[in-house]
């Protein structure tokens, strides 16, 4: 919830989902990972970051990309508003080291698993071990 009460909403374009689903499809059965930037909650952009540890059940940006991309944020004056990754194998929530490694207050977390052929998106936040799913509102861009 925001300070004024309301259910934070986590709105992402449908062609930044899709591109999300094809970089997890293509490192399938390894996890796949990126960053997504924008302003207030509004997804804007997707920048895939290589997985470096290679892993079906973990992540860990590679570095390099990982810092490019938060210049890059940087230089289009855009805020880190979540950090998505996949789980390939499951489950469709944050697993405990995804809860324990995560120290980014304020950005928020999506998770893409397979439910039986196709890719699905969940959001949450992760605040002091605290996890809360967010609802995405996903629209045309």
């Amino acid at each position: 919830m925001t300070a004024s009460g309301s259910v934070e909403v986590l709105n992402l374009p449908a062609s930044i989902l899709d591109a999300m689903k094809d970089w997890a499809q293509n490192a399938f059965p390894e996890e796949a990972c990126g960053l997504l930037g924008g302003k207030d909650r509004q997804v804007v952009l997707h920048l895939p970051v290589e997985n470096a540890e290679h892993s079906r059940v973990h992540f860990r940006m590679e570095p390099r990309q990982q810092l490019e991309s938060l210049q890059r944020l940087d230089a289009e004056k855009l805020d880190l508003v979540a950090i998505w990754h996949s789980h390939p194998m499951g489950p469709d929530e944050p697993s405990a080291s995804d809860v324990a490694e995560f120290f980014y207050p304020g950005v928020r977390v999506i998770i893409l698993s397979m439910q039986g052929e196709t890719w699905q998106a969940r959001a949450f936040s992760i605040e002091m071990g605290q996890v809360d799913a967010l609802p995405i509102k996903i629209y045309p861009f």
